[in-house]
């Protein structure tokens, strides 16, 4: 409102100051409003994973501790011709109910930062520094030779390039798609490489397994001839001391081992049930002791399937599906295990080119004969422990819109307290240390 000289004229001074003050709170009300608003408006998918065609293999940084995941930039394929790079970031609080395939949904946000180059199928660690400060690194290996910081990825977030020792261009490696906080001593692994038409040795050699760590990219030497044949759009995934390489290559379905404390390769007695490539994996462990290698997509056949990581004899095991979901995974998914659920981000569902933006996979382990048996179910909505929807228990007002959640239902349930891990929990959900064998 405008204030006018004939107005002021004549009123006490008094009036006049408790006056404006009770129009500046009720301006101060009005913007918070407003302001309240506009985050609403902005919860959701950034522009870039927004857009309506496949998502392919974003970068994962998981924070177990914090309930929290940052997908970083990604590919979409427009057609069967043409693709485009983005470098936009999003988090996913895990806090909160999180829903399938929803542009919109709420427990998903745009991170504070963007990645300084658009980039996808980055190989990437984390450093808990301790009191909820991350520092994270980040090499996209087909189409940058820089490495990336961020620099306190949950409050600053500044990223900055880091020295390059060795430049690599390693066309689609087998890689590890999902990181979690480690030790300050901490490094990744990534292996092979081939061209972009996935038949031709590239200069570097496509049986060379890098490591990654704060040092920079170095190769590692071997203690022994034994190694896996050459290979691109493979797999890896860290379960325990050992990393896990499978499909692709020569073979299309073999298995190999690399011993992280004695550098040597081992090939698995018993193969994947089907030929895999472009596909994704995650380590879970299971009740007693037990550790899987839960391996998604990459076959025009079975969409998941699981072989035992500590006895490797065993053969592994083509899984059910139940639920409502995709008959199909063709590839360029990235997968990250939270609190036994399996969440699939991007990738590409048939041959016509259709993608998911994440989708969701239930995983309850059961009882056998000779040990456990893995169960999988697609679910709608993750929901975790602490939003309850009994009749007792008031829901935030972030979900109280969420469908599908039968009041009593308990679900979520976290199953690793204390630094152990325990039954169904995998390796990633230790809330007091990190468990890293």
């Amino acid at each position: 409102m405008a204030f006018t000289a004939p107005y002021l004229s004549g009123r006490p001074a008094m009036a006049l100051f408790c006056e404006m003050a009770t129009i500046t709170k009720r301006i101060m009300f009005l913007v918070g409003i407003l302001f309240a608003c506009v985050s609403v408006v902005q919860a959701g998918w950034p522009q870039g994973h927004q857009r309506k065609k496949a998502l392919l293999s974003p970068g994962l940084i998981h924070l177990p501790k914090e309930n929290k995941t940052f997908v970083l930039g990604g590919r979409i394929r427009l057609d069967a011709t043409t693709t485009e790079y983005i470098d936009d970031v999003a988090m996913i609080d895990l806090n909160q109910i999180v829903t399938s395939n929803d542009i919109s949904a709420q427990a998903v946000s745009v991170a504070p930062f963007k990645l300084p180059e658009a980039s996808y199928r980055h190989s990437t660690f984390v450093i808990d520094n301790g009191k909820g400060a991350y520092d994270a690194w980040i090499f996209a290996p087909g189409n940058t030779s820089e490495i990336w910081r961020i620099f306190d990825l949950q409050n600053q977030a500044t990223i900055a390039p880091q020295p390059v020792k060795e430049k690599v261009f390693a066309f689609f490696p087998a890689y590890i798609s999902s990181s979690d906080p480690r030790p300050s001593n901490s490094d990744t692994y990534f292996f092979g490489n081939t061209t972009a038409n996935g038949q031709e040795i590239s200069t570097i050699g496509n049986d060379t397994l890098w490591r990654f760590n704060k040092q920079g990219l170095s190769r590692v030497t071997y203690n022994s001839q034994m190694r896996p044949p050459g290979r691109g759009w493979s797999s890896m995934v860290q379960s325990g001391s050992s990393l896990v390489l499978t499909g692709s290559g020569p073979i299309g379905n073999d298995i190999w081992m690399f011993s992280t404390i004695s550098w040597t390769w081992s090939q698995r007695g018993a193969n994947l049930t089907v030929d895999r490539a472009d596909h994704a994996m995650v380590s879970y462990d299971g009740p007693d002791n037990s550790r899987f290698v839960i391996v998604v997509g990459g076959s025009s056949g079975s969409i998941i399937e699981y072989f035992d990581a500590v006895d490797t004899s065993k053969d592994a095991i083509a899984g059910t599906l139940t639920g409502d979901g995709t008959s199909t995974l063709l590839g360029a998914s990235s997968v990250f295990l939270h609190d036994s659920h399996l969440f699939i981000v991007g990738g590409l569902v048939n041959a016509d080119g259709d993608g998911q933006l994440l989708s969701i996979i239930k995983i309850t382990p059961t009882r056998i004969a000779n040990g456990f048996a893995l169960n999988f179910a697609w679910v709608p909505t993750y929901t975790p422990a602490g939003v309850l929807t009994n009749t007792n228990t008031t829901m935030p007002p972030i979900v109280e819109k969420t469908k599908g959640i039968e009041p009593g239902t308990i679900v979520g349930h976290h199953w690793c307290s204390g630094g152990h891990t325990s039954p169904g929990c995998g390796h990633t959900f230790c809330s007091s240390q990190q468990v890293w064998s």
